[in-house]
């Protein structure tokens, strides 16, 4: 596979390009300067792929949007692109929305962020996260501006937002609500649905 990463959004999703297709993107953005918006949604990357990745994000100056949602990344990759966090100094939104990361993969993650001082946005919607999962993260709030996006415990129908120093969950019935937020050259819209 060719990739063209000339441009700052490269667009994947929808390839099917797999672990392969995720090693061979990560040997490219290794030196890359140009792409800051990096989109991989379902494409069957799993652990490997995930692991490859991060290792590439610990050296790379300018993705700042990586989009890994609706893939096959369990905890060893969740663990893998944790372990980029801390080394990593431009990375502003990471979703992993709709993969297989359980409490292992969400402990790391919370970990990772004590250490990182540029994630704005981690999406953990759809992920089969335990109740000692959702402690960690929360445990992780006093430490980070990220704000975090998730479902209740094993993704129960409650949805929940948390930014930084503070924990929100929304508990209305049958309502809806929407987030969106613009940061730099990227919009992160969220529609949110609870059901009690």
């Amino acid at each position: 596979m060719a990739f063209d990463l000339s441009g700052p959004v490269v667009d994947l999703s929808f390839k099917q390009i797999g672990d392969a297709g995720a090693i061979e993107l990560a040997d490219a953005l290794q030196g890359n300067t140009t792409v800051k918006q990096l989109h991989l949604c379902n494409n069957s990357v799993g652990d490997m792929g995930a692991t490859v990745l991060g290792h590439a994000l610990q050296g790379n100056t300018t993705v700042k949007v990586l989009f890994l949602s609706t893939n096959l990344i369990g905890d060893v990759g969740a663990i893998a692109l944790a372990h980029a966090l801390p080394d990593n100094t431009t990375l502003e939104v990471l979703s992993l929305w709709d993969n297989s990361i359980g409490d292992m993969g969400a402990a790391a993650l919370a970990h990772a962020l004590r250490d990182n001082a540029t994630l704005t946005h981690l999406f953990l919607i759809g992920n089969p996260i335990g109740a000692a999962g959702l402690q960690a993260l929360q445990h992780a709030l006093p430490f980070t501006q990220a704000t975090i996006y998730g479902d209740g415990v094993n993704n129960e129908v409650r949805r929940y937002e948390w930014r930084g120093v503070m924990a929100f969950m929304g508990a209305t019935t049958g309502a809806a609500g929407a987030f969106l937020r613009r940061d730099g050259d990227f919009a992160v819209a969220m529609r949110v649905l609870n059901h009690t």
